[in-house]
């Protein structure tokens, strides 16, 4: 809009003052800044609103929960017994190093 204006007044400079073509551009600024709260304004509240919906129903319909895995014991797999290996702080940057040290038990 605003180049449209710019436009205009280059194109026909004769039947308009600077001054109108300055009082329009603010105002153009203005409209923006009016048109920038109002879909604040707006999208504020729907996302509020839209958040609350959400909770509404899962309150009122939560989804249920698999207890199937909860009474399924421990794998035989499962070790029977842990250790703690604390070794002192070391810095290596040897990739291959690092890897084979991670994957050591």
């Amino acid at each position: 809009m605003a180049l449209l204006l710019v436009a205009f007044a280059l194109k026909c400079h004769q039947i308009s003052s600077s001054g109108a073509i300055g009082v329009g551009l603010i105002t153009i600024l203005e409209f923006n800044d009016a048109l920038n709260e109002l879909i604040i304004g707006w999208t504020t509240p729907e996302t509020s609103l839209g958040a609350i919906a959400r909770l509404k129903g899962f309150s009122q319909d939560p989804p249920a929960e698999d207890d199937s895995s909860a009474n399924a014991g421990v794998p035989n797999h499962w070790p029977s017994k842990g250790r703690w290996n604390l070794m002192p702080p070391q810095h290596h940057t040897d990739l291959i190093y690092l890897l084979n040290s991670a994957m050591d038990p």
